[in-house]
C-alpha cells in the first residue's frame, strides 16, 4: 500500500543514517497497515474539520498517536503526489529537530516537530490512515480540499527516546527487512512489546 511505503522508505532514510544531522537506528520497525486505527482516521476527516479528535484510543492501542494534513489544490493533481507532498512535509520537520531531542523526546521551542518524531517512533509498529476530499469556494474560487489523517499504533512520550541511535538494525531480533534494509523485518513487530527498551 501506497501510504505504507512512503512511511517506511522515510523510517528507512532516518534508519540508515542519511538524514542529515542524525544518527542510525538500532531497531525500527516496519510499520504495517491497521484496519481500526484507519477506520477511525478517517471518521477524523469526514468531519470535514482540520483538528485532532480525542477518540483514536483503541483497546488495544491505548495511546494512539495522530497526524494531520490539510491542502488546498487550485487545479486538479494526483492524489498520489498530493500525499506523497503531505507526508513529507510531516517528514521534513526533521529539519527544526535535533538528536537531542530523539534520544529524549520534548518538544522545542517555537518549532513543529512532532509530526515527524510520530512517524519515525521505534515504538510505532501499525497505522491506519484516512482521506476525504471536497470542494470549497475561497474568494470566488473553487478549491479541492484534501483532508489527511494517520493514527498510529504509540504517540511519541515526553523524556523518552523517539528511537535508539546505534548501527542500523543491529538489535532486530528477526532481521532486517529485505525491501527497507534498515528496518526490522515485519516479524519483529510481535517483539515490539515483549523485548522492550524502554521503562514506561
Amino acid at each position: 500500500m501506497f501510504l505504507i511505503h512512503l512511511h517506511n522508505e522515510a523510517r528507512n532514510r532516518l534508519a540508515n543514517g542519511s538524514v542529515s544531522g542524525f544518527e542510525s537506528a538500532l531497531r525500527m520497525p516496519t510499520v504495517e497497515w491497521d484496519d481500526e486505527l484507519a477506520e477511525l482516521a478517517e471518521l477524523n476527516v469526514k468531519s470535514c474539520q482540520f483538528k485532532h479528535d480525542e477518540c483514536r484510543n483503541t483497546d488495544l492501542y491505548r495511546q494512539a498517536g495522530q497526524n494531520l494534513a490539510l491542502g488546498y489544490y487550485p487545479v486538479p493533481e494526483d492524489i498520489f503526489d498530493i500525499l506523497e507532498k503531505l507526508t513529507n512535509l510531516w517528514f521534513n520537520e526533521y529539519k527544526d529537530a535535533n538528536q537531542q531531542v530523539m534520544d529524549e523526546y520534548d518538544n522545542l521551542p517555537n518549532a513543529t516537530i512532532g509530526h515527524f518524531t510520530q512517524m519515525v517512533s521505534d515504538r510505532t509498529t501499525k497505522i491506519g490512515c484516512g482521506i476525504v476530499i471536497y470542494p470549497k469556494k475561497v474568494s470566488g474560487f473553487t478549491f479541492k480540499v484534501v483532508l489527511y489523517a494517520c493514527n498510529y499504533s504509540i504517540t511519541s512520550i515526553f523524556g523518552q527516546p523517539v528511537y535508539r541511535k546505534g548501527p542500523a538494525a543491529a538489535s532486530c531480533v528477526t532481521g532486517a527487512n529485505p525491501y527497507y534494509e534498515s528496518l526490522c523485518s515485519v516479524e519483529e513487530n510481535q517483539f515490539v512489546k515483549s523485548v522492550p527498551f524502554y521503562d514506561v
